[in-house]
C-alpha cells in the first residue's frame, strides 16, 4: 500500500464535496442499520464522519495522486461504480469496475479476462442490528479480567485480547498513521544509506522557520477560499488533528527534499531509478527537468520566487518513489502470522524494524473513539463466533491454503487496474486490509461449503438458491437504478465534525415526529380523495375548506427543513469543484445500488458488521411512491421517499461462465452475512455491550 498524504488545505474541502464514502479520516460509524424501519408508535427515549466523507483519508506520508488523494482543487472521482463507466459496458465489465457488488476475488478474475482480453458515537436502537446484546457482568467476571476497553470481551469462553482490539484499531482507523510510520522506517533507512557512504544528511533536515512558512502558506491559501470554514475544523476533518497534520506536512517537506530536493539533474540515482521504472514509456525525469528549467526562466524575469511544482506531478514522482522503497523490503502484519504484540515487521537490505503493537496504539490512541473501539470488539465477536461455526462444521480453509490463494489472486491483479488493497479498502470499504482478508477466509470457507447448493442441473439450470438469488444480483450488477430522496435526522454535527450532546436521542425523537407529520399528512390526502371521488360522483364541485398540498410539494419543504445532510461552501476565489458527491440535502437523483449506497453513507463493511442495508431496503422492500423510515443508519435517522426505480439494463447472461460464478459470489457474500449473524446469535457472549442509542 502506498502511504497517501493530501497536503494541500485547498484539497479538503473539493475532495469532501466529490468523495462519499467512509474509510476516512474520521471514526467509522457504529450504528447497526436496520432493514425494517421503525415506526411512530416506536416511542422517543450518540458515529462521525465530515461532510460527505472521503473514500480515502488523508495521511501521514508524501502526498500521492490519482484515486488515494488529490494535492489540488479537483478531486479523484468514486472509481468503484459509476453510471457513466456503467452506461456503455457488458454486465462482466461492470461487476469488474462496481466491485462493491461481488467478491473482489471474482471482480478481480473478470478484471483481468477483461483486460487481457482489451490489450462509521453510536446508533440509537435500531429495530434489529443482528448484533449480540451480552448480559451485564457478574461481580466474578469483573474480578476475573480486566480490560482497558470496558468489560472484557469472550466469545464462546475464549478472550478477545485487548492487544486484539488494540491492533484491529491500528490497522483500521489508525491505518494512514502506521503506514506513515512504515514510510518514516525506509525514509530513515536511506539516510543510513547516504551517511554510510560518507553524505551530509543534516542537509536534509527541515528547520523549525522553513516548516513555519509552509504551514503559514497553507493556512492562508485555505482562508483565502474558504473564509467562512474554520481551518482546524477542516483539518480535523480530514487528519484527526492539527498535530496529526503538523507531522504530516513536515514528513512530506523532508522527503521532498531528500529524492526531489533542486535541479532534477541533480536528484539521487534512487528516485530516478523509481520514476523511470514507473514509468518506462514517458521520461518524467526529462519533463521534470524541463519544467524546473521554466520556473527557473521565470523567476529571473521575474524577480518572484521560484513556484513550487505542480502538486498532481509531484505526487506522482512521490508514488513511484514510495513504491520503490517498498519493493526492497518485506513487510509482515498479522496475516501474516505476526503475534498480537507486534503490528508490522519491516525488513530488508540487511535491516529490520519491528512496530509493537502496544507501543503504537499509545502513540495514537487520542484519535480513536468509543465508536471505533465498539466497532473493533462487535467485528472481532462477531469473526471468532463465525470461525467457531465453521470449524465445528468443517468448513474452515487452512491458513496455509488461503494463503496460497491470496498469493495467486494477488498476482492476477497486477494484470488489472486494481490491488488488494484497492479491492479491500474502496472496493469493499473495509477498515483494513487485514480485516478484509480474515473475512475473505471465512466467506471462501464458506463457499466451499455451499458448493453442493450452486450446482447447475445437468442442462445448465439454475438451482433454486441461485434462481431466488437472481433478482437481487442482476439489480446490483445489471445496474438497476432508484431515484429516492433521502432525509437525514442527524446525530451529528457535520459543519463542526463532531457529535451532538445527546444527538441520538434527539435525533430519534425528531424522526419519529416528523413520521407522525408525514403520515398525517397522508391520511389528509386519502380523506381530501375520498371527498373529490364522493361529490364527482354526486355531480357537483369540491370545494375543500382548507386546501391539501400534494405530497411531492409537502414532503420537498419538510425536506428543505429538516434534512441534515450538510455540502461545504463553494470556494470564494479560484476553480469551482464539480458538483459529483454533493449531498444535496439527500436528493440524491438516479443512481444505482452500489453508488447509493455510498451517496448515503453506508457500505459492504458495515452491511457485514450490522447484517443490515438501508440501501437494500430501497431497492428490494420500498415500492415506487412510497416513504418508509425511520431507518436507523450511519449518522442518525434516515426517511426515504422512492421516487422511481428502474430495472437493470445490464442482468447478467447466464450462458457466460464468469457471469455464473459473479452470481455465485454475490449470493455467498450475502448469505455469510447471515451466516455469521447466526453464528454470533447462537454464541456465548459476554462483555459485547449493546450499542448506545
Amino acid at each position: 500500500m502506498k502511504a497517501p498524504l493530501s497536503l494541500s488545505l485547498l484539497a479538503l474541502v473539493p475532495l469532501l464535496q466529490q468523495c462519499s464514502s467512509p474509510d476516512k479520516a474520521e471514526p467509522e460509524p457504529s450504528l447497526g442499520v436496520t432493514a425494517e424501519p421503525m415506526t411512530s408508535e416506536v416511542s422517543a427515549s450518540e458515529i462521525m464522519e465530515p461532510a460527505p466523507a472521503m473514500d480515502e483519508p488523508a495521511t501521514a506520508g508524501p502526498t500521492t495522486t490519482g484515486s488515494d488523494t488529490v494535492a489540488t482543487d479537483t478531486t479523484a472521482t468514486d472509481t468503484t461504480a459509476t453510471d457513466t463507466t456503467a452506461t456503455d459496458t457488458t454486465a462482466t465489465d461492470v461487476a469488474a469496475t462496481d466491485v462493491a457488488a461481488t467478491d473482489p476475488a471474482t471482480a478481480a478474475e473478470v478484471a483481468a479476462a477483461d483486460s487481457t482480453d482489451a490489450t462509521e458515537s453510536a446508533p440509537v436502537e435500531p429495530v434489529s442490528t443482528g448484533a449480540v446484546v451480552a448480559a451485564p457482568a457478574t461481580p466474578e467476571t469483573a474480578m476475573d479480567e480486566v480490560s482497558e476497553f470496558g468489560e472484557p470481551l469472550f466469545v464462546n469462553g475464549e478472550r478477545i485480547s485487548d492487544l486484539a482490539i488494540k491492533r484491529f484499531l491500528c490497522y483500521g482507523a489508525g491505518r494512514t498513521a502506521l503506514e506513515s510510520r512504515k514510510l518514516d522506517v525506509l525514509v530513515q533507512q536511506e539516510l543510513a544509506i547516504r551517511a554510510s557512504q560518507g553524505e551530509d544528511v543534516s542537509q536534509y533536515e527541515i528547520s523549525g522557520e522553513e516548516f513555519d512558512v509552509a504551514y503559514a502558506k497553507e493556512i492562508g491559501e485555505f482562508k483565502d477560499r474558504y473564509p467562512t470554514l474554520d481551518e482546524e475544523t477542516e483539518i480535523g476533518r480530514a487528519y484527526k488533528s492539527v498535530e496529526w497534520y503538523r507531522a504530516q506536512l513536515r514528513q512530506t517537506l523532508e522527503f521532498d527534499r531528500l529524492f526531489f530536493h533542486g535541479d532534477p539533474e541533480t536528484w539521487p540515482d534512487v528516485t530516478k531509478e523509481a520514476v523511470y521504472a514507473g514509468s518506462p514509456q514517458v521520461d518524467l525525469v526529462k519533463d521534470a527537468k524541463e519544467n524546473y528549467d521554466r520556473r527557473v526562466l521565470r523567476a529571473e524575469e521575474t524577480g518572484e520566487p521560484l513556484v513550487e511544482e505542480d502538486d498532481m506531478f509531484r505526487g506522482l514522482l512521490r508514488d513511484y518513489v514510495i513504491e520503490s522503497l517498498n519493493s526492497i523490503v518485506d513487510v509482515q502484519t498479522a496475516t501474516d502470522g505476526l503475534p498480537e504484540e507486534l503490528l508490522m515487521v519491516i525488513e530488508g537490505g540487511g535491516f529490520r524494524a519491528e512496530i509493537k503493537t502496544a507501543e503504537f496504539y499509545d502513540e495514537i490512541e487520542s484519535a480513536f473513539g468509543p465508536d471505533d473501539m465498539m466497532n473493533a470488539k462487535h467485528f472481532l465477536a462477531l469473526m471468532a463466533a463465525a470461525e467457531d461455526r465453521l470449524e465445528e462444521e468443517g468448513g474452515l480453509i487452512p491458513v496455509d491454503e488461503f494463503n496460497a490463494m491470496i498469493r495467486k489472486l494477488t498476482g492476477d491483479l497486477k494484470t488489472t487496474i486494481f490491488s488488494f488493497d484497492f479491492l479491500a479498502l474502496h472496493g469493499h470499504q473495509f477498515p483494513s486490509t487485514e480485516a478484509y482478508k480474515q473475512h475473505m477466509r471465512f466467506v471462501e470457507s464458506f463457499k466451499k461449503m455451499l458448493a453442493s447448493e450452486m450446482e447447475l442441473g445437468e442442462n445448465g439450470e439454475l438451482p433454486p438458491a441461485l434462481s431466488d438469488h437472481l433478482v437481487i444480483a442482476n439489480t446490483v450488477m445489471g445496474l438497476a437504478r432508484a431515484d429516492a430522496e433521502v432525509m437525514l435526522v442527524s446525530a451529528y454535527d457535520f459543519y463542526n465534525n463532531r457529535w451532538k450532546e445527546n444527538g441520538w436521542a434527539t435525533a430519534k425523537a425528531k424522526a419519529i415526529e416528523l413520521r407522525e407529520r408525514i403520515d398525517a399528512h397522508l391520511e389528509k390526502l386519502a380523506v381530501d380523495a375520498e371527498a373529490r371521488k364522493a361529490a364527482a360522483a354526486r355531480g357537483e364541485d369540491y370545494e375543500p375548506e382548507v386546501e391539501v398540498l400534494p405530497f411531492e410539494r409537502f414532503w420537498a419543504e419538510l425536506v428543505d427543513l429538516n434534512s441534515d445532510y450538510w455540502d461545504p461552501p463553494m470556494p470564494s476565489i479560484g476553480k469551482m469543484p464539480p458538483m459529483v458527491g454533493m449531498k444535496l440535502k439527500g436528493r440524491f437523483g438516479l443512481k444505482t445500488r452500489n453508488d447509493l449506497e455510498r451517496a448515503i453513507g453506508e457500505s459492504p463493511y458495515l452491511q457485514f458488521l450490522f447484517g443490515s442495508s438501508i440501501t437494500d431496503a430501497i431497492f428490494f422492500d420500498m415500492q415506487t411512491g412510497e416513504t418508509e423510515g425511520p431507518y436507523a443508519g450511519p449518522k442518525g435517522y434516515y426517511i426515504i421517499h422512492l421516487k422511481t426505480r428502474t430495472s437493470p439494463t445490464n442482468p447478467l447472461n447466464l450462458k457466460e461462465p464468469k457471469h455464473i460464478d459473479l452470481l455465485k459470489e454475490d449470493f455467498v457474500r450475502r448469505e455469510f452475512v447471515k451466516y455469521a449473524h447466526e453464528a454470533l446469535e447462537r454464541a456465548d457472549v459476554r462483555g459485547l455491550e449493546p450499542m448506545p442509542m
